[in-house]
């Protein structure tokens, strides 16, 4: 095996992959907007889906309910949503609870929605900052300037990344 020539540029961790990105920003807006969607209806209703393997999943009182029945004859629920409207209440712990016949865990939705939020918004800014530094032709991978390069298919002299491809419409 031969080693490789002193002058070939390292993988760079920070390579743009636009797809990806795409993807990201994209599913957690949607993620986001369906969290505070199911946040803001729970204050007013219980609502949740029971399957035929006895596993619930849910909002109630602020938080994302998960359980499981431990006893087959537990509930009138199988296979259907259950919808129950209360009084608006906000509830912000943590819970778990085993009782004899099921066992439930209670996320707070501000536990799940606003950490969701944050990386969404982080992933947003790095998706614009990607996208101005070609459209004034700046490396992806570090930013430098590529307007002085002889060439427009030269690496970048601070990194040693490849020149950007130009994005397809």
């Amino acid at each position: 095996m031969t080693p490789a020539p002193a002058n070939t540029p390292l993988p760079c961790p920070s390579r743009p992959r636009p797809r990806l990105r795409k993807a990201a920003k994209w599913g957690g807006l949607i993620l986001s907007i369906l969290l505070v969607a199911a946040w803001a209806a729970s204050v007013r209703a219980d609502f949740w889906y029971v399957s035929t393997f006895r596993i619930a999943a849910g909002a109630r009182y602020n938080r994302l309910i998960l359980g499981w029945a431990k006893d087959p004859s537990a509930g009138p629920y199988r296979g259907e949503w259950v919808f129950y409207s209360h009084p608006p209440s906000f509830e912000w712990s943590f819970q778990a609870a085993n009782e004899f016949y099921s066992v439930e865990v209670s996320i707070p939705f501000w536990a799940i929605t606003l950490p969701t939020i944050a990386l969404t918004i982080l992933t947003w800014r790095r998706d614009a900052a990607a996208r101005r530094r070609a459209l004034h032709n700046h490396c992806p991978a570090c930013g430098y300037d590529r307007a002085g390069l002889l060439s427009p298919d030269a690496v970048c002299p601070e990194c040693g990344e490849a020149a950007p491809t130009p994005a397809l419409p």
